[in-house]
């Protein structure tokens, strides 16, 4: 099996949990375990047509649900502004990657 198929194999099996999420937000900040592949954060960049950044620590979901649970007892106003986190790296999506009409496809199929 060659890099080039485990590439597409991957970008397959992944492409579809995406869509879903395309037009939830206007940007996004990846931590945890799944931001650690540059191949996952490229593909949601591209799929979701949104610049990603991934923090420098390895802080993870817990880290992000204590600062949603300070906000919501109100101990800080904003739980992004609370955070203390640094951009280690950032995904730009790629002009003409090829997602945007299998997605229309995709969605007039009624899933």
């Amino acid at each position: 099996m060659t890099d080039s198929y485990r590439s597409e194999m991957l970008k397959a099996l992944t492409g579809e949990l995406t869509v879903h999420e395309r037009e939830t937000f206007e940007r996004a900040l990846a931590t945890g375990g799944g931001a650690r592949s540059d191949l996952w954060l490229q593909l949601l960049s591209d799929v979701l047509e949104l610049p990603l950044a991934r923090t420098d620590s390895d802080q993870g979901a817990a880290y992000g649900a204590a600062l949603l649970a300070l906000q919501g007892v109100g101990l800080v106003e904003r739980a992004a502004g609370a955070a203390r986190t640094e951009i280690g790296a950032r995904f730009e999506p790629r002009a003409g990657s090829g997602y945007r009409e299998p997605i229309r496809r995709f969605k007039t199929r009624g899933v």
